[in-house]
């Protein structure tokens, strides 16, 4: 009998491991708009739950090389970069209408130096604005995201 479970167990795990439960996670979509300007990245990417969607959030990255600043690494001190990722924050976050204290929308995921420089990223909750300024659904389509972003020098894929 022991025998016989342990066998039923085994084959229980190999058909579970054969076939996963299917994801409860929603598959979301998204459309990368991407403008370079003085050697500076900045990148914004909508996500949706679908392509007819209304944007649900809008990531967005920001990448400063060293020789963009007017600089090298080896010129910055710990407490420099410090200052610097405390600068390009606040920049950022006020370019959005919000700033260090009241930002309440946007959260910073990441700000970072690596061998190329200033990395930011940021996460803006697009779904809760429109929610708390009573924007209609459908006016913050994917596509309307990409004709703005157009519109205004971005290019989108």
């Amino acid at each position: 009998m022991k025998k016989f479970l342990t066998l039923l167990l085994a084959a229980t795990l190999v058909a579970c491991s054969n076939n996963p439960a299917p994801s409860t996670e929603p598959t979301m979509v998204s459309k990368a708009c991407e403008l370079e300007q003085n050697g500076m990245i900045l990148t914004l990417e909508a996500v949706a739950p679908s392509e007819d969607a209304d944007v649900e959030t809008v990531i967005i990255t920001c990448e400063a090389p060293y020789e963009t600043m007017g600089i090298t690494e080896d010129m910055l001190t710990d407490d420099m970069k410090d200052q610097l990722a405390e600068l390009m924050e606040s920049v950022m976050l006020s370019s959005m209408g919000q700033d260090d204290e009241t930002a309440q929308y946007v959260e910073i995921q990441e700000t970072t130096f690596n061998e190329t420089g200033l990395y930011l990223s940021m996460e803006m909750d697009i779904k809760s604005m429109a929610e708390d300024q009573d924007v209609a659904e459908g006016q913050l389509s994917l596509d309307s995201y990409v004709e703005s972003m157009s519109q205004s020098g971005f290019t989108c894929e």
